[in-house]
């Protein structure tokens, strides 16, 4: 991104005017792209270095329209309660996978037990859910909360049927 002499932003691939009246010129499209800074930086072009946006998730965010945007705290209370049932979203997603194994064990047709692989896998992920649920629950602040890292064991160990 990069500001032009009177202040406007302009990306590359975008045509621009510098000057006015008689004096101005017409930019193509490429010219940025192509120009050397020595060149940009001649006609007063200015890069922008562009500012990394806060996440939407933790940050009420408004883009401020100079490659540069403010954020406000979400109320924390209420991104915990958003992320704790995400994670309950997860975890009843991930479990739904093997559930089939619990439901032939109802049957009483079937004499099919759950293979312990299984039932050791569902146990991790349940653990693993009041795991993330704690550390969530346990934060005081929105960067300690932003810091959290959400993952989930892997499910290499079910036993294919």
């Amino acid at each position: 991104m990069f500001k032009l002499p009177n202040g406007i932003i302009v990306n590359f691939d975008q045509s621009f005017v510098i000057g006015a009246g008689d004096d101005a010129v017409t930019y193509p499209p490429n010219w940025l792209r192509q120009a050397t800074p020595e060149e940009r930086s001649e006609i007063g072009i200015e890069e922008q270095v562009q500012q990394v946006r806060a996440d939407d998730k933790f940050y009420f965010v408004t883009d401020n329209g100079d490659g540069t945007s403010t954020a406000i705290e979400r109320p924390l209370e209420q991104v915990k309660a958003s992320m704790v049932a995400q994670i309950k979203v997860t975890a009843r997603s991930i479990l739904a996978q093997t559930s089939w194994y619990i439901e032939r064990l109802m049957d009483p047709t079937s004499n099919e037990p759950v293979p312990q692989t299984v039932l050791d896998e569902r146990e991790e992920i349940r653990a693993r859910a009041d795991e993330l649920e704690a550390q969530i629950n346990a934060c005081q602040s929105i960067p300690t909360l932003a810091a959290v890292q959400i993952t989930w064991p892997s499910a290499e160990n079910v036993v294919p049927v």
